[in-house]
């Protein structure tokens, strides 16, 4: 017996809901019936919680998986090449910042070698940039001897000629200062002056 119109709207309707329920519940079933974006995203996630130094138990519990997902995702080769370049961009972010505070760090000596009124702290500052610069320091046997005789510098208004003058000249006096400690030093070698 053929169903009427209003019968058979009647049963399409239910069709089409019991349809969209079943849908319903295997989209909110698991991983499987999962939309694809939701699943990288989740993975993503997983990813950079990681990185941070999670656990896999603690990574579950902040994207809503289990301990053993999470083992399987961060085990995926895709998952582990994105894993690698994350942390190797970090790493060289953290070079390029700590580069950057190097930077910083080598000015503020520069102007505490300038500025500074006391003798010890400028000659300090210097010492720490010609280290810093890569610039050899002298053999043990040649700082023992300068040790011994470093050259001060009393003239107070030659102190405060060079403090006041530009970088370059403030580096050109720094050379010459420095020239003339190596001369000083050669002088009392090749004299055999032991006594200094």
């Amino acid at each position: 017996m053929p169903l009427e119109p209003s019968s058979r709207a009647e049963v399409l309707k239910r069709q089409r809901t019991k349809a969209r329920r079943q849908m319903a519940a295997k989209m909110n079933k698991g991983p499987k019936h999962r939309m694809m974006a939701e699943v990288e995203f989740r993975k993503d996630m997983a990813i950079i919680l990681k990185i941070a130094g999670y656990t896999h138990e603690q990574i579950g519990a902040s994207i809503g998986e289990s301990k053993q997902t999470i083992f399987n995702w961060l085990h995926e080769p895709k998952i582990e090449a994105k894993f690698e370049a994350l942390t190797q961009t970090l790493t060289e972010s953290a070079l390029s910042l700590l580069q950057t505070y190097t930077i910083e760090a080598v000015q503020s000596i520069v102007v505490i070698m300038r500025t500074s009124n006391n003798d010890k702290f400028v000659m300090e500052a210097a010492k720490e940039i010609l280290d810093r610069g890569g610039i050899p320091k002298a053999s043990r046997s040649i700082s023992e001897s300068t040790s011994k005789s470093e050259t001060e510098i009393t003239d107070t208004t030659l102190l405060e000629k060079i403090r006041k003058a530009t970088p370059e000249v403030q580096e050109q006096a720094a050379l010459a200062i420095e020239q003339l400690e190596n001369l000083l030093s050669q002088h009392s070698e090749s004299n055999g002056d032991t006594s200094s």
